[in-house]
């Protein structure tokens, strides 16, 4: 099964505070909006929510009946690939171990940014698909042309990514024609709606 990974560790400086502590319009945390979404659309528990110091108040704003894994990156500055790079490690833990620097994991990752808080979990339960009956080895979501979140990786390039430098970016990597990344149109606009300020919630 795919595990799920909330990117959840910004400081939110545009927002006015961390997003992860945020709530959508009808009260639900952007994190457990989140964490709904990945758990309807089949990944497997626990899920890895990383957060950063600031954001440590998410913890308590999970619904009692998702599980999920916490882990904090002392450094969020660095980046979000830092932040992916400390979930995918530690989605890891969860799906067996081996001899090797990297042990097996899990045959897919979704990385779902908090901030993305209203995409559908059809849209994560077609990009799963499409990437375990496919070739590719990542897939990503688009709505109008436009590209969007979450990403879907696949097993070697889980283990790719976690090789590189924490200050790489993960959308240049997914421009490398190796991975053969699938870009699939969906009728979610949600996978476009970063919320960035408070205004982007209106």
């Amino acid at each position: 099964m795919p595990r799920g990974v909330i990117l959840a560790a910004g400081a939110g400086s545009r927002f006015g505070g961390p997003k992860a502590l945020a709530h959508t319009p009808d009260g639900e945390p952007f994190i457990a909006a989140c964490a709904r979404v990945l758990m309807a659309a089949g990944c497997a528990p626990p899920l890895i929510v990383v957060i950063g110091a600031a954001s440590a108040g998410a913890r308590d704003l999970l619904p009692p009946e998702i599980q999920a894994e916490f882990v904090e990156n002392p450094a969020p500055e660095r980046g979000m690939y830092s932040s992916i790079q400390l979930g995918l490690s530690a989605a890891r833990l969860f799906d067996g171990s081996g001899a090797g620097d990297i042990p097996p994991g899990p045959e897919s990752a979704v990385l779902l940014p908090v901030d993305h808080p209203f995409v559908q979990p059809e849209t994560v339960e077609e990009l799963i698909w499409r990437l375990r009956n496919g070739p590719a080895g990542a897939v990503t979501p688009c709505f109008r042309g436009q590209d969007g979140h979450p990403a879907v990786l696949g097993e070697q390039l889980i283990r790719h990514v976690l090789l590189q430098r924490d200050d790489r970016r993960l959308d240049e990597i997914l421009l490398m024609p190796e991975w053969r990344v699938e870009r699939v149109e969906v009728r979610d606009p949600g996978v476009l709606r970063n919320i960035n300020t408070r205004d982007d919630l209106i």
